[in-house]
C-alpha cells in the first residue's frame, strides 16, 4: 500500500518517518537522498503506518465521545470517579466521587475540575516533598506545578516541576517522580548512576513508568493533551 506524505529535506543523514495527529504522513530526509528511496522507505514502513492511522482515528473517536459534565468518571489517584453535582461552592474529593458546585455547564466543570487538579496536585506534592528530600538527602529551592502535557516532571538546576495530570495516578506513581526529579539535582542525566540512585528509594521504579504510559493514553483519550 503506498502512502501520500509531506516531504522536508534538511541536511540530516536518514530518513525518518512521523504519522502527526491529523494523519498527515511526514517524511524527513537528506538534501541528497532520491525520491525512488524515499518511496521505498515509506514503503517499508506502510505496515506501521497503518497501525498509526489506526490508533490515531481512534483515539479521536475516543476524545469525541468523551464529554467532561455531571456523571462523567475522570481519574484521581488512580481510580474512576463520577463527577457529581452538589450544594457545595468549590470542588471537593470524596472516596467515591469528585463533588461539583451545582448548574454548572460543561466547560465550567472543566476548567473548576482542572483548577482542582491543580491544587490537590499542590498539597500532595508539598506533603510527600520533605519526607523524600530526608529520605534521599537530596534538596531542591522551589517547586512548581506546570500545565506540560508530555512531561510529568522536570527538574532545572535545582528547580522541581511537576505536572498536574500527574494526579490521576496512582500515589504510587507520582511518588516515583517525585523521586525521579529529586535525583536530577544530583545527576543531570539518565546514566546508570541515576537510576541506581532512583533504584534505592523506588525499586519498583519501572513497573511505575510503565503505568504513567498508561495515563498518557488516558490523556490523549480524553483530550487533556
Amino acid at each position: 500500500m503506498t502512502h501520500n506524505y509531506i516531504l522536508n529535506r534538511s541536511r540530516r543523514k536518514t530518513i525518518s518517518l512521523t504519522v502527526k495527529p491529523d494523519c498527515t504522513v511526514e517524511v524527513n530526509a537528506p538534501l541528497k537522498a532520491s525520491t525512488k528511496q524515499i518511496d521505498e522507505f515509506v514503503s517499508k514502513k506502510s505496515s506501521w503506518i497503518e497501525k498509526q492511522l489506526v490508533y490515531i482515528k481512534n483515539t479521536n473517536e475516543k476524545r469525541q465521545k468523551f464529554v467532561i459534565e455531571y456523571g462523567t468518571q475522570v481519574y484521581f489517584f488512580g481510580k474512576r470517579v463520577p463527577i457529581v453535582a452538589d450544594n457545595i461552592r468549590k470542588a471537593m474529593l470524596t472516596e467515591n466521587s469528585v463533588l461539583m458546585p451545582q448548574g454548572l455547564d460543561s466547560e465550567e466543570i472543566k476548567q473548576k475540575l482542572i483548577m482542582f487538579y491543580k491544587d490537590t496536585a499542590r498539597e500532595y506534592i508539598s506533603n510527600q516533598l520533605p519526607y523524600y528530600c530526608a529520605l534521599t538527602g537530596l534538596n531542591y529551592s522551589k517547586f512548581t506545578i506546570s500545565s506540560a502535557k508530555t512531561n510529568w516532571g522536570s527538574c532545572t538546576s535545582d528547580r522541581l516541576h511537576f505536572s498536574w495530570h500527574l494526579i490521576m495516578s496512582e500515589k504510587e506513581v507520582i511518588d516515583y517522580v517525585i523521586i525521579h526529579e529529586l535525583t536530577h539535582t544530583k545527576h543531570h542525566n539518565h546514566s546508570s548512576a541515576f537510576w541506581n540512585e532512583v533504584s534505592k528509594y523506588c525499586p519498583e521504579w519501572k513497573k511505575l513508568r510503565t503505568r504513567l504510559r498508561f495515563y498518557s493514553e488516558v490523556l490523549s483519550q480524553e483530550g487533556w493533551c
